[in-house]
């Protein structure tokens, strides 16, 4: 997800929706570098690092959690307050220093560990299935944030800085407690309130203008809110010097927001692939077309239902169903997933199968055996499923995209930190085992992709990819950057088509939309 730059010319409207926008992505942020900050001051690193060291990365990922802390050290570089020397792929070979030792800046870390410190305190014994709860409590935690806010601004601190910093620590606010309310232009109670007030969208009697624009990214809030509970844990947990393994930080996600908010998040890319989605049932001979979609972690089935209307109803396809009728099948690992999309897709000839994305292979036999389709005729779909799995430790020599200083992190199932020849290597050993079962019509997929920490600094409030690595490092996910990601699927044997998109439209894009066809060669 990303933002587009708002002219001097816009209406007030596009500019009050900017600014929601530009909010609602430090916002966000905010809960990832202020655990990240809190992380590396509760284990002394911070210290450190205050005091003028330079320190070793393989020395700070030598302990119980290095993958976390390699999340954390990310974070904070994407953040700007650490420099990175590294002129070597391997991330352990990497030093780390302080960026600003001004008092400024001191007083804007010290800033970001107030946050966190009264927000763990106040959520300590919350019920978090209890929204209510969660937001009393949070509550609390508004005095605090202002005065945080008003040291930051009093502070030497460039003001453009100091209002970035001051939207990051409000943002431990608006991600943990937004996506547990009521639209922000309903929202009632005191407790509410309180935090509405803080967060510029009521007055204390009614909503702000601002407020009828933020509903609508309210949703979105909830992509790193509902990991808040484990990441508000980070902290303590590397301080006391646990393991730290992505089914740890897993097992405190609130999968109802994080399914809320993914489907808010994804709508225009659903879009988009759709657009992608027509030209294929509209350009081939219709004796070429696939006989069946396939949505590969289909979740609660809402893009399979909207593919299958925009073929029925907008395409050339559509109007030969009698004679060229199409199936839509849902694939997910999630039981109650697949209960979901079943309700959903009543009304269409669907197939609904348990599956794993990392098992083509398994896929596709449960396809023929309940539909007695061949893989010739599907035409895979996906939507930011084929980085949701766990990631081998194996190094694969056969495939090397251009090295830089800032190489992806991925940590294992284990909670150790992978190498960037691993990560590249399961990907490329994913997307070969797939190219074995979408021969015929390839892959339409929509993917996430991680930036270099110095340019997702100088994109601000204008990208939702700080916070995505940073939740989806510790969760164990291992997203791509752009460059690796088309070097891999050339090497698994696919070429990217006319029908791609990608956004931002430049060369470090965050997230795609690929329509990947066998290579001819």
């Amino acid at each position: 997800m990303s933002a587009t730059a708002i002219g001097p010319e816009a209406t007030v409207g596009q500019r009050m929706r900017g600014e929601a926008l530009r909010r609602a992505f430090l916002h966000q942020d905010g809960l990832a570098v202020t655990a990240a900050l809190a992380a590396l001051d509760q284990t002394g690193t911070l210290a450190r690092l205050s005091a003028g060291a330079a320190l070793p990365v393989g020395e700070l990922v030598a302990g119980a959690a290095p993958g976390a802390v390699a999340a954390c050290l990310r974070a904070a570089h994407s953040a700007g307050w650490l420099t990175v020397d590294n002129a070597d792929p391997d991330p352990h070979r990497a030093t780390v220093r302080l960026a600003d030792h001004s008092p400024a800046a001191m007083t804007a870390l010290a800033g970001y560990r107030m946050v966190w410190e009264a927000v763990e305190g106040a959520l300590d014994g919350a019920d978090w299935a209890d929204g209510a709860d969660v937001v009393a409590r949070l509550a609390e935690c508004v005095p605090v944030v202002q005065r945080a806010r008003a040291d930051v601004a009093g502070s030497a601190l460039d003001p453009q800085r100091a209002e970035i910093v001051a939207r990051h620590v409000e943002g431990v606010l608006a991600t943990a407690a937004l996506p547990r309310m009521a639209n922000v232009r309903q929202a009632s109670g005191a407790e509410a309130t309180a935090i509405l007030c803080a967060l510029d969208l009521s007055d204390g009697s009614s909503p702000t203008t601002l407020a009828g624009y933020t509903a609508f990214f309210q949703p979105i809030y909830g992509l790193i809110g509902s990991y808040a509970r484990p990441i508000l844990g980070v902290p303590a947990a590397l301080a006391g010097g646990a393991a730290l393994t992505p089914d740890d930080v897993n097992g405190g996600v609130d999968r109802r927001i994080n399914v809320v908010a993914s489907g808010a998040a994804h709508r225009g890319y659903f879009q988009a692939a759709n657009t992608a989605l027509r030209r294929i049932f509209d350009e081939q001979p219709l004796a070429d077309q696939p006989r069946a979609i396939v949505d590969v972690g289909c979740g609660d089935g809402r893009w399979l239902r909207e593919m299958f209307d925009t073929v029925t109803t907008r395409t050339e396809r559509g109007r030969h169903l009698d004679r060229h009728p199409l199936t839509v099948i849902g694939v997910d690992y999630s039981e109650a997933a697949l209960d979901v999309a079943r309700e959903g897709l009543r009304s269409a000839p669907a197939v609904l199968l348990r599956g794993d994305i990392g098992d083509p292979a398994a896929i596709t036999a449960s396809i023929a055996a309940a539909t007695g389709l061949a893989d010739d005729d599907l035409l895979h779909v996906r939507a930011f499923v084929d980085h949701n799995r766990s990631i081998s430790g194996v190094d694969d020599e056969a495939v090397r995209p251009s090295t830089d200083a800032d190489p992806e992190i991925c940590v294992s199932p284990d909670g150790a930190l992978l190498s960037r020849q691993a990560i590249v290597g399961d990907w490329t050993r994913h997307y070969r085992r797939w190219s074995q079962f979408s021969r015929r019509h390839g892959l339409l997929v929509i993917e996430g992709h991680t930036v270099a920490p110095v340019e997702l600094n100088g994109r601000a409030g204008g990208s939702h990819g700080l916070a995505f690595e940073f939740y989806h490092n510790l969760s164990g996910q291992g997203p791509l950057r752009w460059e690796s990601f088309q070097a891999v699927t050339a090497a698994a044997g696919f070429d990217r088509s006319h029908l791609s998109l990608t956004y931002p439209n430049h060369a470090r894009p965050t997230t795609s939309v690929q329509r990947l066809v066998p290579s001819a060669a």
